[in-house]
């Protein structure tokens, strides 16, 4: 990753893990230090409430998943997209493109700002191919014991549909095929905040 003296190099980081792995905490630390941080989850949102995809949704599934002030009801929407596949196909096929687009239009702005390091928050960053848009892929990991322990807590979630989620996310064993950093976060925020200094110090002799 090293640079022509007369090229300026901005390096694209993507920070994923599984549910209740600490990725938030790590993106929180890292925007406290300074960095830029695109966030994939929080550009999905936003596009819920923008007309034109708001439209697209409801065309697609129907008036069922509105609420009682006729907003769509995204856990509605999430419960049904999460029993049925071909319906989790078509919803992707209406946000994957407008966040890809949004994403890249995000990090364009934050180059032209002077940015050096960007760091991409997508939980799904490997599954739905967003590490293509980056230089680094830096993993957030714990067990799934600690990851339902963490999600029951902060949630006041039912052991049962935890697992259910963890079953349908991609296995930590394949996303770590993908990884550059590793975090194992299995201990304190002091912890992980340690790692994540010696990461960016490691980070720097790289680029």
């Amino acid at each position: 990753m090293k640079q022509n003296s007369s090229e300026k190099k901005h390096v694209v980081i993507g920070i994923t893990g599984g549910i209740g792995s600490g990725k938030t905490t790590v993106t929180e630390y890292l925007s406290k230090r300074g960095f830029p941080v695109v966030d994939a989850d929080a550009i999905s949102r936003n596009l819920m409430y923008e007309e034109d995809t708001a439209f697209e949704v409801i065309d697609a599934f129907g008036k069922g998943i509105l609420d009682s002030h006729g907003n769509i009801d995204r856990k509605k929407l999430r419960e049904m997209v999460f029993c049925d596949k071909r319906l989790l196909v078509r919803l992707n096929s209406i946000f994957h493109p407008k966040i890809r687009e949004r994403i890249e239009k995000d990090m364009a702005d934050l180059k032209k700002e002077g940015n050096d390091v960007i760091f991409l928050d997508a939980p799904l960053l490997i599954e739905n191919n967003l590490d293509r848009m980056v230089d680094e892929v830096w993993i957030v990991s714990c067990s799934k014991e600690t990851q339902i322990k963490r999600v029951m807590k902060r949630d006041d979630s039912k052991r049962t549909e935890i697992e259910q989620i963890i079953k349908r996310q991609m296995p930590l064993e394949e996303k770590l095929k993908h990884a550059d950093v590793v975090f194992e976060n299995e201990g304190s925020i002091a912890d992980l905040g340690e790692k994540i200094e010696d990461a960016l110090k490691e980070l720097v002799k790289r680029i």
